[in-house]
């Protein structure tokens, strides 16, 4: 961070603000004060670990929400009270413009009821940092306003730190975030560091139209339902750090990033009832040793990369009862992941293989359950394999394009042993295979209870 935002001065009026009682006292009266937007930099800075100095031209002043609990129109008008009289502006069809950022500080409530409608000033700078609780229940938020002047590719974004920072229901944000980094992304909830308390909010029944990315991180619990996401100009929805997660009945589509959904160090997740469509990079992608999640009855298809993607130690992932389909990488790309099983999905139509597994961890084991392959470009393609076990597949429709990397050269075997007693399991270890007795029914479920229980242990 540069010197000139550490000055004493500034360091002091930033304390001044930040006194507001914790969450919970009994506060009425609306306090507002119109100050150096440099010290919601600060707090930025300092909740997220990471210099802010690019945002230093956004705006001169900003709006500080320091007590009670305001709507939207009590916000304006307290602001102007504070003497600031262009800092918000209400419009003829109701909506309200904000040309300053707006900061509710720890303690302080703003809410955004159903029928508000908040415009932000790309122009001026505008943005939303809550540390304390701001609530957007059925409202619209949208960017207003031609290209700032200083900072290059500036749009207003929503931002909060700590859990109970930011509630998001039924609400429509449209145009929000610029460049990668998560806070000024488009709409971010970051928990954990200082302003760690409670429990975060669901996060249900939103549109978001046109950001950057939705970005929700470093929380105990989540949950992320009935949300749209579309035409993101990154990531859809990025998930990160999340100690225990349900992600359910989402729709992420068109995004023009890496991904529809990054899910990054999550832990006894459950993403299920999802559709991820059609999108310029990959479509799913599980990573940096997220373990004990299901990702069931999903539709991921369309995309210019891989379907679903589990990598860098991934452990103990169940994928099942998916569909996968028209992607123009694999269908399912396993790659430097852990235990995995894969069960029951519905595989078809990639330009890649169907399920391709590269580079298993030392020790971790691939089950192949009982999937259905059509029209991929091979049925399962595997190099550098441990321990995978195929059962149960259905193949019939993927002829001749059953198998590829070192599995090819057990194809022979494989249909031989296939036509002779209707064996349809096989062991891989290392490079040599060998035919094994049918699996159980509930094989799959009793393979994810072990490695969970493996895991729960650690």
């Amino acid at each position: 961070m540069p010197e000139r935002l550490r000055t004493g001065t500034a360091a002091a009026l930033l304390a001044a603000l930040l006194s507001a009682p914790l969450p919970g006292a009994a506060q009425e009266a609306v306090t507002v004060a119109v100050q150096d937007a440099r010290l919601a930099l600060m707090q930025l800075a300092a909740g997220t670990g990471r210099s802010q100095s690019g945002l230093l031209d956004a705006a001169s002043r900003a709006i500080y929400l320091q007590d009670g609990s305001a709507t939207l129109s009590e916000l304006d008008a307290a602001a102007d009270e504070a003497g600031s009289l262009d800092a918000m502006t209400a419009g003829a069809n109701g909506t309200v413009t904000a040309h300053r950022p707006i900061v509710v500080l720890q303690g302080a409530e703003l809410r955004l009821d159903p029928g508000d409608r908040l415009a932000l000033d790309r122009r001026a700078g505008a943005f939303v940092l809550s540390l304390g609780a701001t609530v957007f229940d059925g409202a619209e938020v949208a960017v207003t306003g031609g290209r700032h002047p200083r900072v290059d590719g500036f749009r207003p974004f929503i931002a909060g730190l700590g859990e109970t920072s930011l509630t998001l229901q039924d609400t429509t944000f449209t145009g929000l975030g610029y460049n990668a980094e998560s806070t000024t992304s488009g709409v971010s909830l970051v928990g954990g560091g200082l302003l760690a308390s409670g429990t975060a909010a669901p996060v249900t029944g939103n549109t978001f139209e046109n950001l950057r990315t939705v970005s929700l991180s470093e929380l105990d619990t989540l949950e992320v339902t009935g949300n749209r996401v579309t035409e993101a100009r990154g990531s859809g929805l990025r998930i990160r750090s999340v100690r225990e997660a349900r992600i359910q009945d989402n729709l992420v589509a068109r995004p023009h990033g890496a991904e529809a959904l990054h899910a990054s160090g999550l832990a006894r997740a459950t993403i299920s009832g999802n559709r991820f469509e059609a999108g310029q990079g990959k479509g799913v992608r599980i990573d940096d040793a997220s373990r004990e999640l299901r990702f069931t009855g999903n539709r991921v298809a369309g995309f210019d990369g891989s379907g679903v993607t589990l990598a860098e130690g991934a452990e103990c992932v169940l994928l099942a009862q998916n569909e996968v389909a028209d992607n123009r990488g694999s269908g399912i790309s396993v790659r430097d992941a852990g235990t995995f099983i894969l069960s029951g999905n519905e595989v078809r139509d990639n330009m890649g293989p169907g399920i391709g597994v590269i580079a298993q961890a030392d020790g971790s084991e691939g089950l192949i359950l009982r999937n259905v392959f059509s029209g991929n470009r091979q049925g399962i393609r595997a190099t550098r394999v441990t321990r995978l076990r195929l059962a149960e597949n259905d193949l019939s429709k993927q002829m001749p394009r059953l198998f590829g990397g070192d599995l090819d050269q057990h194809t022979p075997g494989w249909l031989k042993d296939r036509r002779a007693d209707g064996a349809t399991s096989m062991v891989l270890e290392e490079a040599a295979a060998r035919t094994d007795a049918a699996l159980r029914r509930n094989a799959a479920a009793d393979a994810y209870a072990a490695c969970s229980q493996t895991e729960g242990g650690v």
